[in-house]
């Protein structure tokens, strides 16, 4: 069985950032799904990924068109955390 996802520092190598980051970013709703191995370790997979480096390109500096998936993440991140009584 092939295994097609990445670990978190993986990722991190592929886009030279820091596992941190990576995990402020989830933290915040930035960046491709990601899923947890026994509820700890984190992987993304491949295709998650390579989404979301096309969703990401751009033309130019001045072309700020937002990430669709980061949108449906921060959404899904909301209505999470209303259901359980926090606030926004």
């Amino acid at each position: 069985m092939s295994d097609n996802s990445l670990t978190t520092e993986q990722l991190a190598v592929r886009w030279d950032v820091t596992p941190e980051t990576l995990a402020r970013w989830r933290a915040d709703a930035i960046g491709p799904p990601f899923f947890k191995v026994m509820g700890r370790r984190v992987k993304y997979r491949l295709e998650d990924i390579e989404q979301y480096e096309s969703e990401s390109m751009r033309t130019s500096t001045a072309d700020t068109a937002r990430i669709p998936s980061n949108d449906l993440r921060l959404t899904a991140q909301r209505a999470s955390a209303a259901a359980q009584g926090v606030p926004a």
